[in-house]
């Protein structure tokens, strides 16, 4: 009897694959789409926090309504100074609690459980690179995060417009409208890039979220800390800057500039409104994106065929 030896394993996958690569759509959707569908698919925590998540909203509501009821009334008799459009929509954008929660809903588990089903050999033996598989999985939460911040303030900006008077609204407030666009996308691209990147170097979704909660709060509480360790020897705008220095106060300052408005202080309501300088919390914001997008790539690897 001869021994012919262990038969060669036949690479079936399509890393050798040299033909065309030409599909109806981009190669990265059906990976975001299968993200987007599993987040979904937690519909009583999703939909639930989705529905808290419009509290702040509810309340300029609220605020609108007691304005349209009281404006008439002056003087003495008016028993209650609301603020203006812009400085109830950027109160209710820096309230971070739900929205946070729905990012790690949507992102703990985005490459961790790829990591813990070795479902990365799956996908990267595919037609697709590791660029494809980065960009499905970081658009998987971005858009999850974008319509969760986007629809209720869209929303509630359209009540605004209505109640206020649609030509005076858009006199006053036109350019909102497009800004709305661009404040959603801040906490949807900050968030996925930093939730992808931890969630890449961990095989446990419920682990990757809860170190991006560590660092969240302890980042938050530091830069409070620092500021009000150095109220004294820093200006207004310096000091307001450096309490923003952290993962959320970078989106909500970026946010509160793009708007034109912060909300109303009320410690400092004799004082004129002070928005923190966006320059250092746009350099944060693209340090913790970059950070975050190098440290997925950098873990997304699969298991190459060993050829004699």
């Amino acid at each position: 009897m001869s021994d012919t030896g262990a038969p060669p394993i036949a690479d079936l996958s399509y890393r050798n694959y040299d033909g065309p690569k030409s599909v109806r759509g981009p190669r990265w959707w059906p990976i975001a789409r299968n993200g987007i569908r599993l987040t979904l698919r937690k519909k009583a925590v999703f939909w639930a926090l989705f529905a808290f998540s419009w509290l702040p909203y509810v309340m300029i509501v609220f605020q609108l309504f007691i304005s349209s009821v009281t404006e008439n009334v002056r003087g003495p008799e008016r028993f209650i100074d609301l603020p203006k459009y812009p400085e109830m929509l950027s109160n209710a954008y820096g309230s971070w609690f739900f929205v946070f929660f729905i990012v790690l809903l949507a992102g703990a588990g985005s490459i961790a459980a790829d990591n813990r089903s070795n479902a990365q050999q799956i996908y990267l033996s595919k037609a697709i690179t590791k660029r494809d598989y980065l960009i499905g999985k970081w658009m998987s939460i971005f858009l999850v995060m974008f319509a969760v911040v986007f629809i209720p303030m869209f929303s509630v900006t359209c009540y605004a417009a209505f109640n206020l008077g649609l030509g005076d609204f858009m006199r006053q407030y036109g350019t909102l409208f497009p800004k709305i666009f661009v404040i959603a996308a801040i906490p949807a691209t900050v968030h996925a890039c930093v939730m992808l990147g931890i969630s890449a170097w961990n095989k446990a979704p419920t682990i990757a979220g809860l170190i991006y909660v560590g660092i969240f709060l302890a980042w938050n509480l530091f830069a409070q800390i620092v500021a009000a360790l150095l109220h004294d020897s820093l200006s207004r705008e310096m000091r307001r800057t450096v309490d923003y220095f952290s993962i959320q106060g970078s989106i909500s300052g970026l946010g509160q500039n793009v708007i034109g408005a912060m909300p109303r202080q009320f410690f400092d309501r004799h004082l004129p409104p002070q928005l923190p300088a966006w320059q250092p919390l746009l350099a944060l914001a693209i340090v913790a994106c970059v950070l975050g997008l190098a440290a997925a790539r950098a873990r997304i690897r699969a298991v190459d065929v060993v050829k004699s």
